[in-house]
């Protein structure tokens, strides 16, 4: 009997033990796929932002040669529809992860900047190749003064991580500070031109004619 009790109580030990190894293995495994996970959005996050960037900076050497011409090309209007259709699908895209990860407060009002950058996608969409008349060159300085303040918002967002001036990761706030940021120097925008939209420049060329 007492051979049988203490086979009893060490297939009790085993077992116990067993559990406690496969508990561990389990949330070891599931602390390692969550730190995949992370490292994956930290990966397509830095490569989004860099690409954001990217667009900024592009825009603003196309802005000058357009209005130093007078004139837009076709090539020209597609391109900075595609490079502001990235700035506006970019920041909507994190603040909506912010939200999820809740880093953002939800039903924010912090969303100027993707919708003025969808409008000004719209904008290039729809405008036609040829010479530019003094209200669509109005328009365009406009459009290249929200751009300037965009790009230095972005220039004064800098990464601690030497030597990267720009590195994004799950890790780092400094993807929630470029969005605030940029979200900042448009509402700074927009009431320097007392507008709610940059839209209300060509509905108003709408409406005059």
């Amino acid at each position: 009997m007492q051979f049988k009790a203490r086979l009893g109580a060490n297939y009790r030990k085993i077992i116990t033990g067993a559990i406690m190894i496969l508990l561990i293995l389990l949330c070891v495994s599931q602390y390692r796929s969550k730190e995949l996970y992370k490292e994956h959005i930290s990966s397509e996050m830095n490569q989004d932002f860099i690409q954001f960037i990217a667009c900024l900076q592009a825009n603003t050497p196309l802005y000058n040669d357009i209005l130093n011409a007078e004139r837009i090309t076709e090539g020209q209007a597609g391109t900075l529809a595609n490079n502001n259709q990235c700035i506006s699908s970019t920041i909507q895209q994190y603040v909506d992860l912010a939200v999820k990860l809740k880093l953002w407060k939800e039903g924010s009002p912090y969303i100027q900047s993707a919708l003025n950058a969808q409008k000004i996608t719209l904008l290039f969409h729809e405008m036609p190749e040829g010479k530019l008349d003094a209200d669509q060159m109005r328009i365009l300085q406009k459009v290249q003064e929200l751009n300037a303040k965009w790009m230095a918002a972005a220039e004064g967002t800098e990464s601690q991580e030497y030597p990267y001036k720009w590195k994004f990761s799950l890790s780092d706030s400094l993807w929630l500070e470029l969005i605030e940021n940029i979200e900042s120097s448009t509402l700074v925008y927009l009431k320097e031109n007392d507008m709610g939209s940059i839209e209300e420049l060509w509905l108003q060329r709408t409406e005059i004619k």
